[in-house]
């Protein structure tokens, strides 16, 4: 009796994570490497300061659409990634942080997505986010911490 409920109750579990996988799969076909190797193909690093004279935040999310190559620092990176995976269904965010000493300290945009990912310029590939973080020795900013960068300026 016992062994009945629980082969039904394994086979209803497992029915249900299959079709969770089907439903994401088909909801985010292209995955997020697809997605990310799309990105560094039409990327290319130059500072705001080389560009524009000043800083900027831009999104070339429509570019990439249209299959078109962008010029950018890491936060146009990071905007265009997180607008084009919002698109796709994943959940993404931008998030500061600051690089070890060895590369000057300085402010770095990555994104998060789906809470446990980590996309960013320096990496062409996709980490989990404590891979990311800890790999890259990156130290995430608290909002204090931004607040403060933002009064330096």
């Amino acid at each position: 009796m016992y062994r009945k409920i629980i082969t039904i109750l394994l086979s209803s579990f497992l029915l249900l994570w299959f079709l969770d996988e089907v439903r994401s799969f088909t909801s985010n076909p292209e995955t997020l490497d697809d997605i990310l190797l799309n990105v560094f193909k039409k990327f290319t690093y130059i500072t705001d300061k080389e560009q524009y004279g000043e800083d900027r935040k831009i999104s070339f999310a429509k570019q990439v659409k249209e299959g078109k190559s962008f010029k950018g620092d890491c936060d146009d990176f990071a905007y265009t990634i997180r607008d084009l995976l919002i698109e796709k269904g994943y959940k993404a965010i931008t998030v500061l942080v600051r690089t070890p000493p060895v590369s000057n300290s300085i402010l770095h945009m990555v994104v998060k997505v789906d809470d446990k990912y980590m996309i960013d310029n320096r990496h062409p590939f996709v980490r989990t986010w404590k891979q990311g973080v800890t790999g890259s020795q990156y130290h995430v900013l608290s909002v204090k911490e931004i607040i403060e960068e933002l009064h330096k300026k």
